[in-house]
């Protein structure tokens, strides 16, 4: 793979249109889950010049453990009804509803594979 260097918009409507054909790229035909979150994580890390943080906890022994990420360290385990796990569903939530209010749709699958379990997070 060749590296190469992306201006992204400063527009979010573009930037996001970008970042749904990136995404496609990135986990069209990969099957393995770790590999596509870990993409993901480093992708929104490099077009998202906003944030701190982006990644992703995946459910485990009724605990969420942390998975592939960008950023700053975090929280390892984050227990099933802690105050931490609530808030944690509440900025899934939020998240979730900005980006398909503003037509990210490709992301939300990512979000949302922890969907059964979570269910209606307001």
């Amino acid at each position: 793979m060749r590296a190469t260097n992306i201006t992204y918009p400063a527009e979010k409507k573009g930037l996001y249109r970008l970042l749904t054909t990136q995404l496609q790229g990135l986990t069209d035909g990969v099957s393995d889950l770790t590999a596509n979150l870990a993409n993901v994580s480093a992708l929104l890390n490099q077009a998202l010049t906003d944030i701190n943080w982006v990644g992703f906890y995946l459910m485990k022994d009724g605990c969420l453990i942390l998975g592939p990420f960008q950023g700053k360290p975090a929280c390892v385990e984050i227990q099933v009804g802690s105050g931490a796990f609530h808030l944690f569903l509440y900025l899934c939530n939020k998240f979730a509803k900005f980006f398909l209010t503003h037509g990210f749709r490709i992301f939300v699958k990512f979000l949302f594979f922890f969907g059964n379990f979570f269910g209606n997070a307001d």
